[in-house]
């Protein structure tokens, strides 16, 4: 499971196409990889269902060449690691928005190689809003007029939790979002998420 969630590299050892967004789960804690597994293993009951083949044409189907674009297009080890400067609920926020929220593989613009034009705010491409799915995945940086300039943290959590605030109502794939995940996350959590 850790190879696969933070390498992209399957039990077999083929390549995963980063469909599955292993450029931001390489920044998982290891306890947050136990705790997966240990959910997975405990907490989901097993479905029998057999793979459906890959319908991806050659020269696309080969899996070697996504180790080189990992090397180039991923960024090992975790940001927090690396940004002590910075208070604990920015750095759990941060942790959050890279990590197992992946929210730049939605909001961040994509390269020619598909990959992410940026992996954490140090570069101005990170969460700077990007087309998906035919909608517009906004900015979720400060500016006023992209961004989230004009939200207040507590406008933001409560965005996240509720599915609305005075500015915006979710929709495109930020439903599924919402749905499947951010409505379900810690006030903690969303406080943190909110402040990064």
């Amino acid at each position: 499971l850790d190879r696969a969630l933070r390498l992209g590299v399957a039990r077999d050892g083929h390549r995963l196409y980063p469909a599955m967004p292993y450029p931001s789960y390489e920044k998982l804690s290891q306890d947050d990889i136990r705790a997966l597994y240990a959910y997975f293993m405990q907490g989901v009951k097993p479905v029998k269902q057999e793979n459906q083949p890959s319908e991806i044409p050659w020269p696309l189907n080969m899996r070697w060449p996504l180790a080189l674009w990992n090397t180039v297009f991923t960024d090992s080890g975790s940001y927090i690691k690396a940004e002590t400067a910075k208070d604990p609920l920015w750095l759990r926020g941060a942790y959050i928005v890279q990590g197992p929220g992946h929210c730049g593989s939605c909001h961040t613009p994509r390269g020619l190689a598909m990959n992410e034009k940026a992996l954490d705010e140090r570069s101005p491409a990170f969460v700077s809003g990007a087309l998906l799915d035919g909608w517009y995945a906004p900015s979720l940086r400060n500016d006023p007029n992209t961004g989230l300039g004009r939200w207040s943290e507590e406008d933001i959590a409560r965005f996240l939790k509720t599915g609305r605030n005075q500015h915006a109502v979710v929709f495109g794939s930020m439903t599924d979002v919402f749905n499947n995940s951010t409505q379900y996350m810690t006030d903690e959590d969303l406080k943190a998420v909110a402040h990064y």
